[in-house]
């Protein structure tokens, strides 16, 4: 019983997926250009933790594929989104403080559903993740809160891939890289506990590298003019389930570029209180 009820969660997310399909509006081209080759970047001693305060904002760009139908042959459209990220409130997730960070789709006049993260606001360890899927005229809450199974942080992937919501471990100055990670799952708000309910344990790698050539040719122009004296870090992300590469950059408050199977964003503007 349990696991159908898992299995009904996972079958919401994927509708999420079709609503936000639907609900796009199709731009033509992306307003990006190919960065400049970086040749010479310097290496990263190790992956910043960027530094959020209350009132910060930015907006992040995505372009996702449709899932593509039995009956289709060509090559599906895609469909391309802004939503805006905003570090509202200090609040206590299971007894820890978690910087809250609204996201807003901004599809004017269309379908918007709103999305919820709770950051450690030490490690910035993903905590909880919430968000509304739209179905048969109303809107189903979907949340799921993580727990590191071992030390004080781990990388997680959120169970969406509309919108990739992924954080890697920001291990403290010096620690030594672990290749390996593992938390706990649970459909239900963090600290919660129900007999019912089954956690799951993932266990998810994590590989940090300087960007190379190609992986620069995907950095906005905005972030692409520094990139001599803030080098991009490439990190790599993988669970069972997802695979999801991203590129953080020293004073972004959000890596500047994300990629899974199914969706592209970028970091495109910030701003401060």
């Amino acid at each position: 019983m349990q696991q159908e009820d898992r299995k009904t969660d996972r079958t919401y997310c994927w509708l999420l997926a079709a609503v936000l399909a639907a609900a796009g509006v199709l731009l033509a081209g992306p307003p990006w250009g190919r960065a400049e080759q970086a040749a010479g970047q310097p290496e990263p001693a190790e992956l910043a933790r960027p530094e959020w305060d209350i009132g910060d904002s930015w907006i992040v760009e995505t372009l996702t594929r449709r899932v593509q139908g039995r009956e289709e042959a060509a090559e599906p459209e895609a469909t391309r989104l802004k939503w805006q990220f905003r570090v509202a409130k200090i609040e206590k997730v299971a007894g820890s403080d978690c910087y809250r960070v609204d996201i807003q789709c901004l599809a004017a006049g269309r379908i918007r559903p709103e999305a919820t993260i709770w950051c450690d606001k030490r490690t910035l360890f993903l905590r909880q993740f919430q968000t509304q899927v739209a179905f048969q005229g109303r809107y189903r809450t979907i949340q799921e809160s993580y727990a590191c199974a071992k030390g004080p942080t781990a990388p997680v992937i959120a169970f969406v891939n509309v919108l990739p919501l992924a954080m890697p471990a920001f291990l403290p100055s010096g620690a030594k890289a672990a290749d390996r990670f593992t938390y706990a799952s649970q459909p239900l708000p963090a600290g919660a506990k129900d007999p019912n309910t089954v956690r799951f344990l993932h266990t998810s790698t994590q590989q940090v590298r300087p960007a190379g050539a190609k992986a620069l040719e995907q950095i906005p122009r905005k972030y692409a003019k520094n990139l001599g004296a803030e080098p991009v870090t490439e990190v790599t992300l993988d669970d069972r389930e997802q695979s999801v590469r991203q590129l953080w950059q020293p004073g972004a408050p959000w890596p500047v570029y994300v990629e899974n199977s199914r969706t592209r964003a970028w970091l495109v503007s910030t701003a401060s209180p």
